[in-house]
């Protein structure tokens, strides 16, 4: 077993238990990374299939930016649609946008943006949850299942009270074998 210096198993155990949990919180790519890394240090085969699988499904255009290197590492193409061609039995989906940039708007304006998701895989498609970290967007999705070559809507309003730049992230978990998730992006400007 491959070990940090100075750490003994159970610190490992201990940080693994905590980067699952951050997982919980914060599911990001680099996230995942730690979980799977970790999990291979402590031999812990189950686990580290687990977020492994993860890494490939979760991979958006952000993260192929961002952890190329990291992917490299992993043998994980950057470049190509990880989604589509995972082999992990799941439902499946694709989303023609996943940013949406609203330019400049105004202050003190509600600004409307939705994205689309297109169900690509064979089994119906639920969105479990759609979900933020700011009080400045509300969200609204269907709850009825996408059908396999059906289109749902996540549908947004941004409350642009704050001047400035903004980068929003809108986490979208579907209720499938492996709780998939996608994160979509709102951005743009606020000026006065």
């Amino acid at each position: 077993m491959i070990q940090s210096p100075n750490k003994t198993t159970s610190q490992i155990e201990e940080a693994l238990v905590l980067a699952e949990k951050s997982v919980k919180v914060f599911p990001y790519f680099f996230n995942l990374y730690l979980v799977y890394t970790t999990a291979n240090t402590l031999e812990n085969e189950f686990i580290a299939e687990k977020y492994f699988n993860l890494l490939r499904v979760h991979c958006n255009s952000h993260d192929k930016f961002l952890y190329t290197g990291l992917m490299q590492e992993l043998n994980i193409s950057p470049f190509i649609n990880i989604k589509s061609e995972t082999k992990i039995e799941q439902s499946s989906y694709y989303f023609a946008n996943e940013v949406f940039d609203f330019g400049v708007i105004n202050k003190g304006t509600n600004r409307k943006f939705e994205f689309t998701c297109t169900n690509i895989g064979k089994d119906p498609l639920i969105i479990e949850q759609a979900r933020h970290g700011c009080s400045c967007i509300n969200l609204k999705w269907e709850k009825e299942p996408i059908l396999p070559g059906e289109k749902g809507v996540i549908r947004g309003t941004y409350h642009a009270n704050t001047e400035g730049f903004f980068y929003k992230q809108v986490y979208v978990h579907f209720k499938t074998k492996i709780n998939s998730m996608a994160i979509l992006i709102v951005k743009g400007e606020v000026k006065t």
